[in-house]
């Protein structure tokens, strides 16, 4: 990428992956394999295109279930906009989120620079994913949908994002929109 925190062109391309238990002892006994791709492209006059994807996949050995520290959750600014942090995937009999097995989702944006010397940027988003209870449940015609607009800005302090996500066909008991706020990180 040209640039670490405000990329106009370029990608990244991350895999990552962990063992825990069997040989090494402990409690947890679980693997744990993530597969992450970012790709900016410039489109015209201060537009670029993004696409980001990702998938993860866990399981455990020796008759374990994983740590529900270590399971998956999408919903949030870094993953689906517009749904609550945590939302998306298996819940509970009471509708708490458990978390899941395997994930996959992906962020389309199309970033316009309105004032690139200061790093202001206008963003409009479409991002779908989901989380499965268990590894081989994932479906594509099983992902939840968001789209939304936001403003980025490259501040003194760190960058700052205010974002606006809409659902697409909400569920039972989920808010239609949601407004996030981030100081710091970028992805």
């Amino acid at each position: 990428r040209d640039n670490f925190l405000n990329p106009t062109v370029g990608n990244r391309t991350v895999l990552s992956g962990e063992y825990a238990g069997g040989f090494l002892g402990g409690d947890n006994y679980f693997t744990k394999g993530e597969l992450e791709h970012s790709l900016y492209l410039p489109l015209f006059w201060r537009f670029v295109g993004m696409v980001h994807g990702k998938y993860g996949r866990l399981t455990g050995f020796d008759g374990r279930e994983p740590p529900i520290s270590e399971k998956f959750f999408l919903g949030g600014s870094y993953s689906l906009r517009g749904f609550e942090f945590r939302e998306v995937g298996p819940k509970d009999e009471n509708g708490d989120p458990i978390g899941g097995a395997e994930q996959l989702y992906f962020n389309f944006e199309l970033i316009c620079g309105i004032v690139p010397e200061q790093g202001l940027n206008l963003v409009a988003f479409y991002d779908t994913g989901n989380v499965w209870a268990n590894v081989g449940d994932a479906a594509l015609d099983d992902l939840r949908q968001s789209y939304g607009y936001g403003l980025r800005w490259m501040s003194p302090l760190g960058p700052m994002r205010f974002e606006w996500g809409y659902i697409i066909d909400p569920r039972e008991g989920e808010e239609s929109q949601g407004f996030s706020f981030v100081i710091g990180g970028a992805f």
